[in-house]
């Protein structure tokens, strides 16, 4: 008894392809992050600019691909470094010794509702 017959493979095949023609891969389609440092946007990053970005003398970011992370930090903890990269309007990086924020914003609404700080 065979596993798979050729007609299951072809199911399975033309599912996968209706699949993806009507699910294509999700993207939150952002393409820039604002930086903000005591509650004032200070820089707007565009996300497809592979780029080094110092931020004062305070952080360096890189921005590759649609993302954005923290690869230097001058404050002593180093959580906003750890954090890593995000591409994700929900996940914001932050650095609270230096007071520096860095949002992706919703797709659908390029304005920051709230900054408090």
């Amino acid at each position: 008894m065979k596993l798979f017959r050729a007609f299951d493979l072809m199911v399975i095949l033309i599912m996968a392809i209706t699949f993806l023609l009507f699910f294509p891969a999700a993207s939150n389609g952002a393409e820039v992050a604002h930086v903000f440092q005591d509650g004032q946007m200070i820089r707007t990053v565009d996300l497809f600019l592979d780029s080094l970005i110092e931020i004062g003398d305070a952080l360096v970011l890189q921005v590759e691909k649609g993302a954005v992370r923290v690869v230097e930090a001058n404050c002593p903890d180093q959580i906003c470094v750890k954090t890593g990269w995000t591409s994700s309007p929900g996940i914001p990086i932050v650095c609270i010794p230096n007071r520096i924020m860095i949002v992706i914003p919703r797709k659908n609404d390029q304005a920051i509702d709230v900054i408090t700080g």
